[in-house]
């Protein structure tokens, strides 16, 4: 039997965590999902890295039907990344299920999503700005939600979502299921909670396996035009089995050409490389066959190679990825570093918050 099975966790569902490689729960699914599938509110302390995304989507996707014209669960998440990040997330292990999942956030065309919304989803993950607009437009109904989830609540606050968030939880039904998510309980995460929970199971969970004592983090600022020399100058230095993390897929292939044309031992990863084609490129990388993996997030998931020494952030992410993406060095007890390319001071204050929250240094090299 499937371990996520034994938590209770529906079978398509466990059917389509195995097809995406995960073989045992973190910690905090272990302990959340179970209390969480008998409908009790939760309110979970838990750092970045931690599973959370499978938690509460487990839990979503176990207890509600699938192909309702209006959603049935509401995720709203701080940043459009993170949005985006949870409802692939979600639609993967929705693969047998049926379940729709639609992301919806600011800077695109809010006619098209009003339009996707039209053509009907069970679950809609989303930033509070876009969500108050487009309930204010009428284009968003919630009155049928049965399962709300703040993600990273407390930093929606920092950003000032305050007004937003309680717009929106105000349009749900009374009776419904509440999950919240927060790296850390400032005293206005514990009011929200007090105030939009009904007698909330606290949980208080650890992270599992990254350990990023042992993982040296720095970061230099540098513009679109310096960030190749940067990765050049600091594999010339590290010499070690390295990991470069993008967000877009045609910034991958066009880095690696430029990487391979410079004379380095490149290959990429992303999601539209063939499967066949990935299981090679994967198996020449731990065969030391490749020094640098070029890779998305997505096309990096269920990597698991214990002797990535060098971990490079092309791209600036949300605290949850940045995690995921250092975790890849620094396993197994051996010592890893870390660089992440920031483009400004918006950049560079998201990141000071990244080591904020995880209790970590990172350090500004030039």
């Amino acid at each position: 039997m499937n371990s996520f099975s034994k938590l209770g966790v529906q079978e398509s569902i466990t059917k389509a965590i195995k097809r995406i490689g995960w073989d045992e729960p973190t910690p905090v699914q272990a302990t959340a999902i179970p209390i969480g599938l008998t409908g009790k509110d939760l309110l979970v302390q838990a750092q970045t890295g931690t599973g959370k995304t499978g938690t509460f989507g487990s839990i979503i996707l176990s207890r509600i039907g699938s192909g309702y014209n209006t959603p049935s669960a509401l995720i709203i998440t701080p940043t459009r990344e993170l949005a985006i990040q949870v409802a692939e997330e979600l639609t993967k292990m929705a693969f047998y299920s049926g379940h729709r999942c639609i992301a919806i956030y600011g800077g695109t065309s809010i006619e098209r999503q009003a339009a996707e919304l039209k053509k009907g989803t069970d679950i809609v993950v989303g930033t509070p700005g876009r969500l108050k607009d487009l309930l204010e437009k009428k284009a968003l109904r919630i009155s049928k939600v049965s399962i709300a989830v703040l993600d990273e609540a407390d930093r929606m606050l920092d950003m000032g979502f305050a007004k937003d968030l309680d717009y929106i939880l105000h349009w749900l039904p009374k009776k419904r299921q509440n999950m919240m998510f927060s790296a850390t309980m400032p005293d206005e995460v514990k009011n929200l909670a007090l105030n939009k929970m009904k007698e909330p199971e606290e949980l208080l969970v650890s992270k599992d396996e990254i350990v990023l004592d042992l993982i040296d983090q720095r970061y230099m600022v540098a513009d679109k035009d310096m960030k190749k020399d940067a990765l050049c100058t600091i594999f010339d230095k590290e010499r070690k089995k390295t990991i470069v993390f993008m967000k877009m897929k045609h910034r991958c292939t066009q880095l690696g050409r430029k990487m391979k044309n410079t004379g380095y031992n490149v290959d990429i990863l992303h999601g539209d490389i063939a499967q066949a084609r990935r299981e090679r490129v994967i198996r020449d990388f731990m065969d030391d066959n490749i020094d640098i993996l070029i890779a998305t997030d997505v096309a990096a998931r269920g990597l698991d190679i214990d002797d990535v020494g060098l971990v490079i952030n092309y791209d600036m992410t949300d605290p949850e990825t940045y995690v995921h993406r250092i975790g890849r060095t620094g396993r197994a007890g051996k010592k890893g570093v870390a660089y992440t390319f920031v483009l400004d001071e918006n950049e560079e204050k998201s990141l000071r918050r990244i080591a904020r929250v995880n209790n970590v240094e990172i350090v500004k090299t030039e």
